[in-house]
Parts: C-alpha cells; sequence; structure tokens
C-alpha cells in the first residue's frame, strides 16, 4: 500500500510510504516510481537500512542494521557493500572491511 506523493503520470514520485504485504516497509523519497534519495527501508526480520536509494537499490552512504544486531556503516552501491564498510557486532566488537564492486570482500 502507498501513501503519498504521486506525478502527474500517477507514479509515486516525491514523498511517500510504502508497506508492503510481507510487512517490510519504505519511508522516502521517490522518483518516477521507485525509491529514489534518500529513505529508510524497514525489513519484516528486524533488520533496517537508511540512506541513499538509486532506483530501488541501496546506493550511496548508509547505515545498515542486521537482525542479529550487526550494524554497518558506509558507501553502498548497486545494493551491496562498495569501498570502506565499518562494522560494529552486538558485542561492540569494531571491524573495518573493504568491498569491490559487486560487493565482494577485497583483500
Amino acid at each position: 500500500m502507498y501513501t503519498g506523493d504521486k506525478n502527474n503520470r500517477g507514479e509515486k514520485h516525491g514523498y511517500g510510504i510504502v508497506e508492503h504485504e510481507n510487512g517490510d516497509k519504505y519511508v522516502g523519497q521517490f522518483w518516477r516510481g521507485r525509491a529514489h534519495g534518500y529513505g529508510l527501508l524497514e525489513l519484516s526480520d528486524g533488520g533496517w537500512y537508511e540512506g541513499q536509494f538509486r532506483f530501488r537499490e541501496k546506493h550511496g552512504f548508509g547505515t545498515q542494521e542486521h537482525p542479529n544486531g550487526d550494524f554497518f556503516e558506509g558507501q553502498f552501491k548497486n545494493d551491496s557493500f562498495h569501498g570502506r564498510i565499518f562494522k560494529t557486532s552486538e558485542s561492540g566488537e569494531e571491524s573495518v572491511f573493504l568491498f569491490d564492486i559487486g560487493g565482494k570482500r577485497s583483500r
């Protein structure tokens, strides 16, 4: 279900909220029917992502928490980690990882 702004073609455009049948929820900016710009994606499993989107994908700076409590902060590209990612585990242990194109972990 969508609540929010639309363009003259009836597409989601501007600010809005989408609540999916599976329990996922997106609150943020849209462009021509797609999550695009800044937003918050809350997942039904308890995880979430807050940051930049481009054409429905995580793209740009963002923060993400997994259901197990692991927290990530850094750059995303095409819906994957990209570049330097800072991780804080639920226990408080901090790590830094480097990811290249496609989200593959660098050596």
